[in-house]
């Protein structure tokens, strides 16, 4: 996406329950975005989803997709998914792919 400015959804669950409903979370990205991302976490035992611009290769999601990363001494990433359109990474937009993702995610925690 570099050059173009994409547009992402930017909140949390915890601080919004409509996050990636409202149109009021949408935020344009720095000029370096390389796409949306929507991460699911663990954070005692409570899940969080978060929403924002990513920064990464969106093809290499070999280590998640965590760009913080303190984040990951205090949460346990369950499932990360990226795009690349304008507000790609909304409540439904990334939902079946998500459920998925959520699900082989909890599982590998249970195992």
């Amino acid at each position: 996406m570099r050059g173009n400015t994409i547009r992402c959804y930017v909140c949390d669950d915890l601080e919004s329950e409509s996050c990636g409903l409202s149109d009021s979370d949408i935020k344009k990205c720095d000029d370096d975005a390389t796409g949306c991302k929507k991460q699911v976490v663990l954070k005692s035992n409570q899940r969080v989803t978060y929403r924002d611009c990513y920064f990464r290769d969106v093809t290499q999601m070999s280590r998640g997709c965590s760009n913080n990363f303190q984040r990951l001494f205090i949460y346990t990433e369950v499932s990360c998914m990226t795009c690349t359109k304008d507000k790609c990474n909304g409540s439904s937009s990334l939902a079946p792919i998500g459920a998925i993702f959520l699900f082989l995610g909890v599982a590998g925690l249970l195992s």
